[in-house]
């Protein structure tokens, strides 16, 4: 197109109708993948990383304080727990779609499924990558373990089976052991002592019995961290069936069953402070324990579900903080 400008005329090339539409599609595709990817991390839940991570890095800095230490072993048996993790909230989220938890009476954070972001079978396909993923990566882990011989190689290898079983069948299938009020037990052991104790074996080939501290405590955290989440879902879990602890007991009992369960986390941590006999780690692991102590009285003064939310995400950042500290405080020995 000839086009007269301050008395010069120059040329400027129109786009045509079929440029112009393949650019809107194509910036249109374009949007649609990124929030299709954003919707698929929201589904991840990546903010639970940090409490999947504290028993595992636990039992990685237990093998760095007895000196058995492994890089590799250390780097795999991460990121096997951050698969298994997210191989757990995708199917969490399957499973309670699939058991009608996910109606719009939900207190919770919006479900991928649920809301129609991704379908069922889509998410499907998810779930059985993720198994893939998560057995390869435990598999390697066990196949670089050198500490690990005979016997142990095949307790490991259940042990890993068996996490990977309880990640998808918490909410999934006909029988689902979230269902049956087991969550929390399943919780406490995967991310407390197996965790923990599993990890550190995997370094050194042996246990000391004083690491049943920190892998009780850790796993009394996690396992607060789930009934805080029951206390918040109860009623909708009772609608549906979901016959969790709080569901059993009621509002009050959870929360005395909380108060024990961040009673026993401490006091298991700072007992091994004890055992460890420097009080810099005492005094270091002091603030976290004593804020988690301090704000059970706060839970009791609770009357509207939603309010237990925001405690989910600070016991869980509290708990990593343990580990956090841990790694701090063996930097300076």
């Amino acid at each position: 197109m000839l086009i007269q400008a301050n008395n010069r005329p120059y040329f400027r090339v129109m786009k045509s109708d079929p440029e112009i539409h393949a650019q809107t599609t194509f910036s249109a595709l374009r949007k649609d993948r990124v929030s299709q990817f954003a919707v698929w991390i929201g589904a991840m839940r990546l903010r639970t990383l940090p409490l999947a991570l504290s028993g595992v890095g636990m039992g990685n800095l237990l093998a760095l304080q007895a000196e058995s230490f492994d890089g590799f072993t250390a780097a795999a048996s991460l990121a096997t727990a951050a698969l298994l993790q997210v191989l757990s909230n995708l199917a969490n989220d399957l499973g309670d779609y699939e058991h009608g938890a996910d109606g719009i009476h939900r207190l919770g954070p919006l479900r991928a499924v649920g809301s129609g972001a991704i379908s069922a079978a889509d998410m499907r396909i998810a779930v059985r990558l993720l198994v893939f993923f998560s057995i390869a990566a435990g598999l390697a882990l066990l196949y670089r373990a050198q500490s690990v011989v005979g016997m142990g190689v095949w307790i490991m290898l259940g042990v890993g089976l068996s996490a990977t079983w309880a990640a998808i069948r918490y909410t999934m299938g006909k029988q689902p052991y979230g269902y049956a009020g087991w969550g929390d037990a399943a919780v406490w052991l995967f991310f407390g002592p197996i965790a923990v104790l599993g990890t550190s074996y995997l370094h050194s080939g042996h246990l000391d019995w004083p690491w049943i501290l920190p892998a009780m405590g850790l796993g009394c955290f996690s396992t607060a961290v789930l009934n805080l989440n029951n206390l918040r879902d109860r009623e909708g879990d009772a609608r549906v069936g979901k016959r969790t602890q709080v569901v059993r007991m009621g509002q009050t009992g959870g929360l005395y069953y909380h108060s024990f369960l961040i009673g026993l986390g401490v006091g298991s941590l700072w007992g091994y402070a004890f055992w460890v006999g420097d009080p810099t780690l005492f005094v270091a692991w002091l603030p976290p324990g004593t804020f988690l102590l301090s704000a059970l009285p706060r839970l009791y003064r609770i009357r509207n579900a939603p309010e237990f939310d925001p405690w989910l995400g600070r016991t869980a950042g509290l708990a990593f903080l343990f580990v956090i500290i841990f790694f701090l405080w063996l930097l300076m020995q």
